[in-house]
């Protein structure tokens, strides 16, 4: 019998020898620095290496081949998930089954430790021995993200990966849309199970409330959810690909003098700081995401501005706009009646869109957005330029000069427009906004 000159002498086969000295050649001399012998310690600092070219790696054990651990997050840092998978075949297909997280998010609890992690891989490939499919029984777990889970859970860490790349914003769009419209529909139902009926329903039921943009872009969230699902390999099939949309108009609403004056004073009957938001919306004519967000740290009462950081604006440029007298005063309340100084303005205001349904069903219009235009347009009809409208807006300048080489902050023009729109809106409310006017009549000669 031969035997390496390393390996005790024994009663073993040859056999049980050569296997043994294959696996000893694969876990000291492998190049490959992804395939290892896991370990509790390592499987705990393991991250994404700082010069891998991507945000996700997969490591394979040399202990049971097959058994592996997919890693993601920034290169170098603290990774954001790690998750056990097998790799196998199955009737001649290559097939990917997720057995669990190993832990939720970096700092947290262990949801599946190494020796669990073996325990259901060696369970798989049991039921593969036996020519039975180990994804159609999948292992029970704990565990947040597997194949087969939940939508809630599927869409909730899709979030998360978003959350990263998505301004504040856009992000509050997301999880309102879910939250409102397919959560309350989706919720404890199996991902895989959701069909291209399902979703037809949701957005049909969204369009059937006058909501024809809002149902475009649920399609597109549902679409981007399994999307991301597929990429990952939790999911294989996207019920939502190529989906019809319904044509959108641009609906671009500004109020009239009336109108704006009976917002006015039925904000006087509202909670204060519900009615300071919207009032802030026209007196500002700022994003409704960016009034809604305002910090007293942005806020510089001496100086009589706000200044809006770049991660705050859509054109994540940062952005100061200066206060009108209205504005300054309705800000210096707010402040007097602040708990605290270096948090959230509006602590109190609540779900925005519960307000604007109020608003609606008394026949009263307050959607932030078309205060927006309503401000532009009191702004133009009292004489300021449009490209100072468009500063005032935070509107990107067109051309390469204006974008990238004209740094002037053209803080006088803003602070003259925005206080012709708090005059006017103070004339509107007041009811005489057409008492300086001139009628000169024209007689032919």
């Amino acid at each position: 019998m031969w035997y390496p000159k390393w390996y005790p002498r024994g009663n073993l086969n040859q056999r049980v020898i050569i296997t043994r000295y294959n696996e000893m050649r694969r876990e000291k001399k492998t190049e490959d620095p992804t395939v290892l012998k896991f370990r509790d310690r390592w499987v705990a600092t393991v991250r994404v290496p700082a010069d891998y070219p991507g945000t996700r790696i997969d490591y394979w054990d040399t202990k049971r081949r097959g058994f592996g651990l997919r890693v993601s997050g920034t290169s170098g840092r603290q990774s954001d998930t790690k998750i056990w998978f097998i790799m196998y075949r199955c009737r001649g297909v290559k097939r990917r089954l997720n057995l669990g997280v190993y832990q939720g998010e970096p700092g947290g609890p262990v949801i599946m430790k190494l020796a669990k992690a073996r325990s259901e891989a060696e369970a798989a490939f049991g039921k593969l021995a036996e020519d039975k499919d180990p994804a159609g029984e999948k292992p029970a777990t704990d565990g947040p993200v597997i194949h087969g889970d939940t939508f809630e859970k599927i869409a909730a860490l899709y979030l998360q990966e978003r959350k990263k790349n998505l301004r504040e914003g856009s992000w509050k769009e997301y999880e309102r849309g879910l939250n409102h419209d397919l959560l309350p529909v989706w919720r404890h139902r199996i991902a895989s199970t959701i069909t291209r009926a399902d979703v037809k329903a949701v957005v049909a039921s969204i369009e059937q409330r006058g909501a024809i943009t809002l149902a475009n872009r649920t399609i597109s969230l549902v679409s981007g959810i399994f999307n991301w699902a597929i990429k990952e390999e939790l999911l294989t099939a996207n019920p939502a690909t190529k989906m019809e949309r319904w044509t959108e108009h641009p609906r671009e609403v500004t109020l009239d003098d009336n109108e704006v004056r009976t917002l006015w004073m039925t904000l006087d009957q509202k909670p204060f700081q519900v009615a300071s938001y919207f009032r802030l919306c026209l007196l500002t004519a700022q994003r409704r995401s960016e009034v809604l967000g305002m910090t007293w740290s942005e806020l510089d009462l001496k100086a009589g501005h706000w200044r809006i950081p770049g991660e705050r604006t859509k054109n994540h440029r940062e952005h100061t706009v200066p206060l009108g007298p209205q504005a300054f005063e309705i800000i210096q309340a707010l402040r007097a009646g602040a708990s605290e100084t270096d948090g959230l303005v509006f602590t109190e205001v609540g779900d925005v869109d519960n307000w604007l349904e109020k608003f609606r069903l008394r026949g009263i219009n307050a959607r932030p957005h078309d205060l927006r235009t309503t401000a532009t347009t009191i702004m133009t009809r009292n004489g300021v330029s449009e490209e100072d409208v468009g500063r005032i807006l935070n509107h990107t300048q067109g051309g390469v000069t204006g974008r990238h080489y004209n740094m002037y902050p053209y803080q006088k023009e803003k602070r003259n427009g925005l206080r012709k729109l708090d005059a006017a809106i103070r004339r509107i409310v007041e009811g005489r906004d057409h008492q300086d006017e001139k009628v000169v009549a024209l007689h032919a000669s």
